[in-house]
Formats: structure tokens, sequence, C-alpha cells
């Protein structure tokens, strides 16, 4: 007997916000290339008339973003139609199974048998007791809810204000809480077309690395609490950004003469470094044009770019992005430190991401690696952005900025780090000077040196 073919539905991603588009991609936003306000929405294919529902596009509308974001969509409430939907009131083994499934979560997190998918994912996620939890058709917005972490001990329902609830977009893209809209993008590797406008953004003889993620991005936005609206909800377009993304980082890493154009006057700059071997490529070359007239080699340029791609950029931070009026946000040196005994508690973790922004195997030298990652609990938000170098046999560098939000507080801090050690003063510890040994930074992130550590704090406006 023949079955239908189960093809994969195409996997959704969300798209840059247009006015997160990089400033040397503008022409490409302008033309309607990749532009867009939002996740990009996908419908998925629907099989021939006749020839039955694929198992991928069942659960899919079993458990997928539509199911997850309205009430009553659980495996009765999923909108299929009568003949792909599975049958009612006990029409065979399927229809049992689900019903199963459903009543042992619903009997685990002690909710009431009927309770819809949504609300049981809303209730494992956020850890709450019973009927501390309400789904809106907008996912996991508080109705009836409290705001403490798993385990609270907090007793009856408790109504939550406005600002205590919390959004996630479509397709987890991210999330709305406390008057933040925090998001990322997950884009594709650079095009040849976008690795030329990239270089010549960062200016001529700039050398990018291999593996270039241009569109990607890990955004914050603070846009205040919600504007009060009689028709649906309605948010403030943001007031403040903070922007994590490739090629603004790798600005920090334009060399004029040797020096950093773009250096942070607050943060001192990486080394420029120099494999063992360039004396003796600098020699030949010098050697090559005395001996070739015909060949002009000029042996003493200087390099445009750090090749190792050490930058210290933390984050693009702006005031009423995308604006006319736009202009970057001051930044203030702060004894406030990041409240890490908070960031260990054992709170729910509402959303999480982590992006790859570009990675360099150096020309088989090492490794360099910029990645960004964030987590959103019910108190707090936390990024950290990382750059981990190994210059295989001469260093490995760590530089890290971590930033730091507790909702209700007045301001952003952003804590700075730059760990290095060379190998020698690695063989000196008597730690390991195998390259196999400094693959993943996080096993030796606190053994490495400190060298520079310093916080600043961004104040978050109260008025557009």
């Amino acid at each position: 007997k023949a079955h239908p073919v189960a093809t994969r539905p195409p996997q959704p991603q969300a798209l840059p916000a247009e006015a997160t588009v990089a400033p040397w991609l503008a022409g490409a936003a302008a033309s309607g290339e990749g532009a867009g306000t939002g996740a990009r929405r996908v419908d998925y294919p629907q099989p021939p008339s006749g020839s039955g529902t694929s198992i991928v596009a069942l659960v899919h509308r079993l458990f997928g973003p539509e199911a997850r974001g309205a009430p009553g969509r659980g495996a009765r409430g999923t909108g299929l139609s009568s003949a792909a939907a599975p049958p009612q009131g006990g029409g065979g083994p399927a229809e049992d199974r689900w019903a199963a499934i459903e009543g042992a979560a619903a009997s685990q997190l002690g909710m009431a048998p009927g309770a819809s998918a949504a609300a049981l994912r809303a209730a494992a996620v956020s850890g709450q007791a019973p009927g501390q939890v309400a789904v809106t058709s907008r996912h996991l917005h508080s109705g009836t809810a409290t705001s403490g972490g798993r385990g609270a001990a907090q007793g009856g329902n408790q109504q939550l204000s406005r600002a205590d609830a919390y959004d996630l977009d479509a397709h987890d893209a991210g999330i709305r809480i406390r008057g933040w809209h925090i998001h990322a993008a997950k884009l594709p590797l650079a095009t040849a077309a976008e690795m030329d406008a990239a270089a010549q953004y960062l200016g001529p003889g700039f050398q990018l690395p291999e593996m270039l993620f241009p569109n990607t991005h890990l955004t914050l936005d603070w846009e205040g609490p919600p504007a009060d609206a009689s028709e649906g909800e309605h948010f403030n377009s943001p007031r403040l950004r903070i922007r994590l993304a490739a090629v603004d980082a790798l600005r920090a890493c334009v060399l004029e003469q040797g020096k950093r154009v773009h250096a942070d006057p607050h943060i001192p700059s990486p080394t420029v470094i120099k494999l063992p071997a360039a004396a003796k490529w600098t020699a030949r070359l010098a050697d090559l044009a005395g001996r070739l007239d015909h060949v002009e080699v000029d042996a003493e340029r200087p390099d445009a770019s750090d090749w190792t791609f050490s930058t210290t950029a933390r984050g693009t931070v702006v005031l009423r992005p995308g604006s006319s009026s736009e202009l970057a946000a001051p930044r203030e040196e702060s004894d406030r430190e990041i409240d890490y005994a908070l960031l260990q508690r054992r709170d729910p973790i509402l959303w999480h991401e982590e992006v790859t922004l570009f990675e360099s195997e150096l020309d088989d030298n090492g490794v360099a690696s910029f990645t960004a990652r964030a987590r959103v609990m019910p108190t707090s938000a936390f990024v950290l952005q990382r750059f981990w170098l190994r210059v295989d046999g001469v260093l490995v560098r760590l530089i890290d900025t971590r930033i730091f939000h507790r909702f209700g507080d007045d301001r952003v801090v952003i804590e700075h780090t730059h760990r290095e050690d060379s190998f020698d003063e690695l063989r000196a510890r008597g730690m390991p000077t195998e390259a196999t040994a400094y693959l993943d930074p996080n096993p030796v992130a606190n053994d490495l040196t400190l060298r520079h550590r310093s916080n600043e704090h961004v104040l978050l406006p109260l008025h557009t």
C-alpha cells in the first residue's frame, strides 16, 4: 500500500528589522532585498487533495508556532480540516495517544485535564503552580500569573500589571518583556556581493574573516512601557538600542600605520600579533624585490587590518535608532557591578539565543571566533559577547563583554574583560601548550591572566 511521502517543511527564520540593517547594506534594504519589520511568515505547503496529511505537517500544526501561539490549540484545537484532524470522541488509537500525552502532562503540572498544549508549555517553561499562568493569542502573556521563579512561595493568584508580562515573537525569534524587545536574527553566510560591500565599508585592503555572517545580529531595544491602546496592543518605537553585529565589531580592527583607527580610548587596544615566520617572509620579499627589477614588491607596506580580528567592540549603543535624530548614547564609567548572585539563581529562562557573528582559521595558524548569546529571566536579562583567539605557538586571547539589566532598574551595566597569555607563560605555569587544549574557551577562561577589566553603564531614556 502506498503511503504519502512526509516532506520536511521549510524552516522559518527571522529577518532583521528594517531599522537594524547595517549602514553598509542600506542600499540593499532600500531596494527591498532582506528588508522586513518582523519575523518572516512561512506558509507550509498543503498536501494535494486526496493524498492525506504528512506526519511532519501534522506534528507542526499540533506543536508548531501556530499551536503554541493561540489558546485552546492543543491536540484537539489545531485548526485542522475535518479530513486531516485526529478523530474526535474516541475515534481511534491516535486520538487516544494524544489524549494520554496531554492528560499525563496536565496531571504532572497539576492542571485541568483539558488544558491546551500552549498552556501546558507555558506552565512547564515558567515553573509556576497551577492557576498562575494564562495564555493569550500572543503567546505566554500574563493574565493571572505571578512573577516569581521556580519554587517561589506565593499564595493564591495575583494579577500582573502590563509591565510584568512577556510576549514571545513568532518562531521564538525574540521576547518583549518589561519595556524591552530582545531579539536575534540567525542568517546565512555573506554572499560575494555582501563581502564586497563589507570590505568597501571597512576600507581598502581590509581582510575579512572567511566565515562572516553580516546580517546576523543580537539586539536589545528599550521601548519603554507599552503604550495604552483601546484597540489591541501597541508598542513604542525603540528609545535606545544595543546591537551586536559582525561588521560593526570589525571596525575596531581597522589599522593605519600599525595603529587602530577606531580604538576605544577607555580600553587598552590589543597588541597586533606577528608570527615568528613574519620576519623571514619580509626578508624574502625584500630579496625578491632586489633581484626582480620588473616586479615591484612593497615589503614594508603596513597592514590595513588586524589579521587576528581582535575586536574590543562593546556593542553599538544608540538613542532613537532608525530616526533622523539617531545619535550615539552616552556611556559612563560605573562602580555598579553585575549582580552575579541574581544570575546564579535557578530562575526559569523565558528566552535564550546564541549567534555566531564571524569565524576564521587564520590561514591555518589558529582560530578566531566572535559570538554572542543572551538569556532572559523574569527578573533580568544577560548577554555575553565573546571574542576568542588562539594563534598556535604564540598566544591565546579572550575578550568578553557582558551586558546586564535588572528589570525595573534605570540603567544597563556593561562589563568588559580582556584575558591573555602567551604559550611561554602558559608553559611556565604548567598549563598545556597543545593547540587541542584550547579549542573551546569555556574550560580555560578563568585560568587566563586578567589584563584589563572595566565597568560602565548606560542610562535608559525615560522619554522619547
